[in-house]
């Protein structure tokens, strides 16, 4: 039987490695939202900060039971495929920088290792909540659920501050 405290120790390790990731190689080294070849990447990485910040308050504040966890199913399954899409993308849009480096590449090879865990974990938590009746119910799982909200709540911020970076340099990428 999973418990949800594994599904958090899951989320909250990849919020941990994935800031990290976010910080020193997207922004800081690359500048990710700079780059002409990186703009699909970013788009994804956009993506998938707003699908972080639905899961985060999902997992962290929502039980959901009955016919409601296939939406969640369908949200885990958005993700895998953002995921997907973002390791296609990613050699060609680092290129330019001399490809992935070797640190860069050790993280994303944890991320996704906790990624594949959570959504495993996660998967298994739910299914037994599929036969249920059909029910949201909204409150914090725990201390450590609004927390995950709080990360939620920034992911969802990064998201915004990222579209606006997208917005502010614009002119880097003309449209044709």
């Amino acid at each position: 039987m999973i418990d949800l405290k594994l599904v958090h120790f899951f989320l909250f390790s990849i919020a941990f490695v994935g800031i990290i990731d976010e910080y020193l190689y997207h922004f800081k080294k690359h500048s990710l939202y700079k780059v002409k070849e990186a703009r699909l990447e970013f788009k994804l990485h956009i993506t998938r900060n707003f699908l972080f910040f639905i899961i985060y308050t999902i997992v962290g504040m929502v039980t959901v039971t009955g016919s409601f966890v296939y939406f969640v199913f369908a949200l885990l399954l958005l993700d895998i495929f953002v995921g997907f899409f973002d390791v296609l993308v990613e050699p060609s849009s680092r290129l330019s920088l001399g490809g992935l480096p070797g640190g860069e590449y050790f993280l994303h090879m944890l991320l996704s290792f906790l990624l594949g865990m959570f959504h495993l974990s996660y998967f298994l938590y739910l299914w037994k909540l599929k036969g249920e009746l059909t029910n949201i119910a909204i409150s914090p799982h725990s201390y450590s659920g609004t927390l995950l909200v709080v990360i939620g709540v920034f992911s969802l911020i990064l998201t915004i501050l990222k579209l606006s970076n997208l917005y502010k340099n614009r002119s880097l990428y003309p449209v044709k």
